[in-house]
């Protein structure tokens, strides 16, 4: 028994290797547990590409009109809503009083709504008020990553003219979020930082330097994750229709 004792005290790099397996060990069992971890988790981003301006409609002889009325901005917003989440979103996990719906500032009008992309079984479809401010969605579920994207003519500016709501049973609020590459790394930041912080929207100064520090603090195991993201990746990819990288 002493022999050993002795042989592991005067072989450093063995320790060296069981205090690496000790580490992956726990980040192993850390990304099974979120892995595993079943949630309604609602992500949705929205991109906008201004087709048409206040200067291009003011040249003298120029009349730019939808639908037999002037309009003086034309704006495409590409919008995608997928579950990030491993448990399914029904139809009826939407509060009544509270249904899910698309929003546009007062000022401005949606002029057309369109779906690009859905999975058929999962029935997406839009309706457009008589008022022109909000688009009813609807649905009969979406699985983990399923979800739709939808082409949004409107007279806004940009994206902040378009605000989402709605109440999903289980789910404390529609985060805004993209389709990411570190799938992982981004869930190790959502439990750990994002966790201790406010939501992103809401950081000051000061929460913005603590995340900095945080994130130099834990670059090991960032590391880590990454590699597990790569070999995630080998077999998993997300739709690329939900990254609304241009505007066809």
């Amino acid at each position: 028994m002493t022999g050993i004792l002795d042989f592991l005290e005067g072989n450093p790099w063995l320790n060296l290797l069981f205090l690496v397996l000790a580490i992956l060990s726990l980040i192993t069992s850390f990304i099974l547990y979120f892995l595993g971890r079943k949630e309604r988790r609602p992500l949705y981003n929205l991109k906008s590409f201004n087709l048409i301006n206040e200067k291009i409609s003011k040249i003298n002889s120029l009349n730019i009109a939808y639908d037999g009325k002037t309009i003086e901005t034309l704006t495409l917003t590409k919008f995608a809503l997928w579950n990030e989440g491993r448990e399914t979103i029904n139809s009826g996990d939407i509060a009544p009083s509270d249904p899910l719906r698309l929003q546009i500032n007062n000022k401005y009008e949606i002029l057309h709504a369109e779906i690009v992309y859905q999975k058929k079984p999962n029935n997406f479809s839009v309706l457009i008020s008589q008022d022109k401010k909000i688009i009813s969605i609807n649905f009969d579920y979406f699985h983990t990553r399923e979800g739709v994207v939808l082409n949004l003519f409107h007279t806004g500016i940009s994206s902040i003219d378009i605000s989402i709501f709605g109440t999903i049973k289980g789910v404390n609020n529609i985060s805004r979020g993209a389709v990411e590459e570190n799938y992982l790394l981004f869930l190790f930041w959502d439990n750990t930082i994002d966790k201790v912080l406010p939501p992103r929207e809401k950081r000051n100064f000061i929460h913005r330097s603590i995340a900095t520090i945080l994130v130099i603090l834990l670059i090991p195991l960032e590391m880590l994750v990454m590699l597990f993201d790569f070999l995630l990746r080998l077999y998993r990819r997300a739709p690329k229709e939900y990254k609304l990288e241009d505007g066809n």
